[in-house]
């Protein structure tokens, strides 16, 4: 539905009708694909990572360019020198866990809840302990309720051997629940991967030499090439670490997943459900995402692989599924609490929040449009918390300030916010506050706003004039037409959040199932 009537009608999707096409014969590629079992830990079939510049080239009806002879030997010789070098890491990480003696050991006679999700070393050491940013509150119900639970966490960021130890270390002091791949993975386990490195590349080359009949044939041979170089074993030994927690002595597993459809999902859920029968996997998506993020949808095309989640949670209406068979429902948005304990009142501010992406060719287009506005009023902008802000500093004019911190103490100082490729934008205009979403030029453009409530509390700015404009207009807006900015804000909360209480975060996780894990 290309303009939904209403904001409870209204679903997210792909935008653009070449996005779809694309969706589709990637999803079509993919169940073939999939009947080896190495090519699951290939981001491009799992449709995510997607090289940036070969997705605009589609978007924009180019052809795809030649892949040159030097291009092809450099990814496969990068491919084997990341692979081995991963894999020797990993052996090393694996004696000074055993070194540390960190370990958890989960009671065989009560079924085991595990909590999925990415943990960056630096943050526990940071924290002095492991933090769940992704599911918060979620330990608490589950200690309250006397539930046997364990965190079965992915690591990203540095992984340092030093650091390495740290975080075990401190994890066996503070007596965490925590097991690691390294825990349960054996001698044959890294065999396995050995093989895995070996064998992969040939896999993939035979999809590659596959007769190409269309454009999205050719798109999709340079994306398998571009991607040629990921160190795929790490995606691969989800899958190990899965198979040895379905071999443990529990009557049965509910696994809650921080879930973002990636390789490593797929691979960690078909390991899960290997010898387990009585296993129960909820793939949480309770965050916001753009229709243009192919990885997200759940593929239903592809269901007889094993690696579906039982249970879909997602975090507002926006994000149900009309169709399929998989079971959907609208969850806690556990990292959104702020947004209902905030109410914001604009019409009397007049200074402008400007949020910035992650991705530095989006920022340097940001700030030349955001230039070209020549704002008079104040200024706050905000970088991504990765972001080196000091290399900007040459392009602010005018009254402008970098801020950091919690970003509810800046929407509660500003009439508007500009920015792109951000959930933020959504928080802020749940809340009542107008959006600018800056589009940088042609291809591809990550929107998270819905067509219900656009040039009423968000428009799209390409010039900073369009800029200059959308502000005097939203200002009139909140003085004129303050209810209609309220009711769509309160449409908005309903569509994207779902408010993270107690009985909520019970009734998602099926917490009071005593004793029953399975769906």
């Amino acid at each position: 539905m290309d303009k939904p009537l209403s904001a409870e009608w209204e679903r997210v999707n792909f935008g653009d009708p070449a996005m779809r096409k694309l969706y589709l014969h990637l999803s079509k590629a993919g169940k073939g694909a999939y009947r080896e079992n190495y090519l699951l830990s290939n981001a491009v079939y799992s449709k995510s990572d997607l090289p940036l510049e070969t997705l605009n080239s589609y978007l924009t009806g180019k052809e795809p360019e030649k892949v040159s002879f030097l291009f092809k030997i450099n990814k496969i010789l990068h491919y084997f020198v990341k692979s081995f070098s991963w894999l020797l890491l990993r052996l090393f990480q694996g004696l000074v866990h055993q070194l540390s003696g960190q370990k958890f050991i989960p009671d065989s006679s009560k079924s085991l809840t595990i909590i999925d999700i990415p943990i960056m070393p630096s943050h526990i050491i940071k924290d002095q302990d492991l933090v769940d940013r992704y599911f918060p509150r979620l330990e608490d119900r589950l200690k309250l309720k006397g539930i046997n639970y364990a965190y079965v966490p992915k690591f990203f960021g540095s992984e340092t051997l030093k650091l390495c130890y740290q975080i075990f270390y401190l994890l066996k002091q503070n007596k965490r629940p925590v097991i690691f791949d390294l825990q349960l993975l054996g001698v044959f386990d890294y065999l396995k991967m050995f093989k895995f490195i070996l064998v992969y590349p040939f896999q993939v080359l035979n999809k590659i030499s596959q007769r190409c009949h269309s454009r999205e044939d050719r798109i999709l041979r340079n994306l398998l090439w571009e991607t040629m170089d990921h160190a795929t074993v790490k995606n691969y030994a989800r899958q190990l670490f899965g198979m040895r927690i379905s071999q443990l002595n529990i009557p049965s597993i509910r696994c809650v997943s921080w879930f973002e459809n990636q390789p490593q999902d797929k691979n960690f859920f078909k390991g899960l459900k290997a010898f387990q029968r009585k296993v129960s996997i909820y793939g949480a998506q309770l965050y916001n995402w753009p229709g243009t993020l192919l990885n997200h949808y759940v593929d239903e095309n592809q269901s007889e692989f094993g690696f579906m989640p039982d249970r879909m949670i997602v975090n507002g209406t926006y994000y149900l599924r009309g169709e399929g068979f998989l079971d959907y429902k609208v969850g806690p948005s556990m990292r959104y609490s702020r947004l209902f304990e905030t109410e914001i009142y604009s019409p009397k501010k007049t200074s402008l929040l400007i949020l910035m992406p992650i991705f530095e060719y989006e920022i340097k287009k940001i700030l030349e449009i955001i230039q070209e506005a020549a704002l008079t009023q104040e200024v706050l902008m905000k970088f991504h918390p990765s972001t080196d802000s000091g290399k900007y500093l040459k392009y602010l004019q005018g009254k402008v300030g970098i801020v950091e911190g919690d970003i509810y103490i800046f929407f509660n100082q500003v009439e508007c916010v500009i920015g792109k490729a951000t959930g933020a934008l959504v928080e802020a205009a749940s809340l009542g506050i107008p959006i600018i979403n800056i589009e940088t030029g042609p291809g591809l453009s990550h929107n998270y706003m819905p067509q219900f409530g656009k040039e009423v509390i968000w428009g799209s700015a390409s010039t900073g004039a369009e800029i200059r404009d959308w502000i005097g207009k939203f200002h009139n807006f909140l003085l004129t037409e303050p209810e209609k900015i309220r009711y769509i804000a309160r449409k908005y909360k309903e569509m994207f959040f779902c408010e993270p209480t107690d009985k909520g975060i019970d009734e998602a996780f099926d917490l009071d199932r005593t004793g029953k894990t399975q769906l």
